[in-house]
């Protein structure tokens, strides 16, 4: 019994000391205090590679900072489900999330207030779409034989450069070219053909994406007149051994890209030509004739001599506002506009952009087909009557322009109706290979290149694409000679 009353009475003090212990511990927090709600979250900024958060500063209680106070940030992608992305000081403004954002992907963030074991209330979320807009406003500013100028508009986000593309008519686009970052406008290279049509178009790149491309913008040059035909360059074998003696040797010749008119000139063309020359410094232009026998609308001009046509060909150039070809003298100085000149090569300015006599050569690789040619006898076939007007079709007449087949580079009569004037003096062929070769200083005339409508038309004749002829520069007694133009 004793004992039991020692016991009782060591309990009751056990309890007393621990119920005076516990009156000196601090008061617990409060959960139950509401926090500040986060107010004002946007996104200022999304690239592809951060986003930038803000959102209205707040004011935290210095109560709840020693229990490590901060803004949560959250983010989903579908703005249902969420996940804690990162956090910031309590007293934060604004962060700034670097990761991989997807174009197309519309991101949503929102923010809340945490302080020990309170959590406010989540903000209004903010959201937005990671777009990657394509370059605006393109323009093809200008096309020349070598290059295209193109401009557009772009409102600089994250992208590192552009790709450009361009296709022909009828074809696939294909990457021509590229620029860098901040660049709205390049020069695009290129063989460009006149009258060929081109469209462009151009999309922004990034690191990760490719944006959606500009609108489709169609170019096209057309530089003096529209009517000519592009020649590319090549190689080929001149002269034949199968026709006359001034058709040897063989030799390989190379030619660079030109334009060459696709019909002879017309006497309406030639007509009008003169017209404007004899009021701008060209005085002495024959008048010509008007095909032959009696010949009629868009009959080729006949009656022109050598240097008239010369002539003519600067006041075609100047009346179109390209550059003369032809000169005084070597110094390029003066142009040739009045007289009976006979120019050497040294006063020919070859790379201007105005109009000229082809080179024998230039002709016989156009007469041929250029690259695409199929090897025939005469200029796109090896039927005379099919692609020439000749002594034996013709009622002894010249006919319109373009009557006939043509070659295969839509080039026409230059088998028959009119012989062509060339620019090389006539003179035996010098043996070896050539590139832009343009004949000799001087002959026994110029070159004229192609047939007529009142020669015969055997094997060997004057038809075939090789035949070679020749007349006096000042001859204007010519029924059945005529000419074309080439531009550089």
């Amino acid at each position: 019994m004793k004992n039991t009353v020692v016991y009782l009475l060591l309990l009751l003090c056990t309890i007393s000391a621990i119920g005076c212990r516990s009156r000196t511990f601090n008061n617990p927090v409060d959960t139950s205090v509401a926090l500040q709600i986060p107010a004002g979250l946007v996104i200022s900024a999304l690239s592809e590679s951060s986003v930038v958060l803000n959102w209205n500063p707040m004011q935290v209680d210095p109560a709840y900072t020693h229990a490590g106070a901060a803004i949560i940030i959250e983010r989903s992608v579908d703005g249902i489900h969420y996940m804690k992305v990162d956090s910031a000081a309590a007293d934060a403004a604004t962060i700034t999330l670097g990761d991989l954002y997807h174009v197309g992907v519309a991101y949503s963030f929102r923010i809340r207030l945490m302080a020990d074991q309170n959590r406010s209330a989540y903000s209004t979320p903010a959201s937005k779409t990671l777009t990657f807009d394509p370059p605006s406003d393109l323009t093809v500013s200008s096309i020349t034989d070598t290059s295209a100028l193109l401009q557009w508009n772009y409102a600089s986000t994250f992208e590192n450069g552009f790709l450009i593309e361009r296709r022909s008519a009828g074809g696939n686009f294909v990457q021509v070219d590229s620029t860098p970052a901040n660049i709205k406008s390049t020069t695009v290279p290129g063989v460009y053909q006149r009258n060929g049509t081109y469209e462009f178009r151009v999309r922004a790149t990034s690191v990760y994406h490719k944006s959606g491309y500009s609108t489709v913008v169609p170019g096209s040059m057309i530089v003096g007149d529209s009517t000519l035909v592009f020649v590319a360059g090549g190689a080929f074998e001149m002269g034949s051994v199968l026709g006359n003696s001034n058709e040897l040797p063989v030799h390989a010749v190379t030619v660079g890209s030109f334009y060459i008119d696709k019909v002879e000139i017309t006497y309406e063309k030639w007509t009008a030509v003169r017209a404007w020359g004899l009021t701008h410094g060209y005085t002495d232009i024959t008048v010509g004739q008007n095909g032959y026998n009696p010949g009629g609308p868009n009959n080729p001009v006949t009656g022109v001599n050598w240097y008239d046509v010369v002539k003519w060909c600067n006041a075609r150039s100047e009346k179109d506002g390209l550059t003369p070809v032809y000169y005084m003298s070597g110094a390029l100085t003066t142009a040739y506009r009045t007289g009976d000149v006979d120019l050497i090569a040294g006063a020919v300015q070859w790379t201007a952009n105005g109009y000229r006599l082809p080179t024998e050569a230039e002709w016989e690789f156009a007469a041929r087909g250029g690259t695409q040619t199929r090897n025939y006898f005469f200029s796109g076939g090896n039927t005379k009557e099919d692609v020439s007007w000749y002594r034996d079709n013709s009622q002894g007449t010249t006919h319109p322009i373009g009557t006939k087949s043509p070659n295969e580079l839509g080039l026409y009569d230059m088998s028959g109706n009119v012989e062509e004037w060339c620019w090389d003096w006539m003179n035996a062929y010098m043996p070896g290979a050539h590139t832009d070769p343009r004949g000799s200083t001087g002959g026994i005339g110029r070159v004229l290149r192609g047939g007529t409508f009142n020669y015969s038309a055997n094997i060997g004749d004057d038809l075939r694409v090789t035949y070679r002829d020749s007349g006096g520069p000042a001859n204007r007694n010519t029924i059945n000679v005529g000419f074309r133009c080439v531009e550089h």
